[in-house]
Parts: C-alpha cells; structure tokens; sequence
C-alpha cells in the first residue's frame, strides 16, 4: 500500500479560514457549500 500525505497542495490540499462576529452570520454560512449568497 502506498502511503500519500494528503496535505500538500499538490494532491488539492486547501487550508481555508472564516471568521465571523456577527450572530446572525455565523462562519458556517461562508463554507456551507451552498451556491447562494446568506
């Protein structure tokens, strides 16, 4: 079995960061996958 470090950006790693204050758009909104604008 071949060993594959998934965390490099050469196998499509990405480190993505959201951060939100505002209680009525939390940060889970931003990277829901959802297509719409909340």
């Amino acid at each position: 079995m071949r060993k594959v470090d998934l965390c490099l950006s050469s196998e499509g790693s990405e480190v993505i960061l959201a951060t939100s204050s505002d209680e009525k758009h939390p940060p889970e909104n931003i990277i829901d996958g959802e297509q719409i604008i909340h």
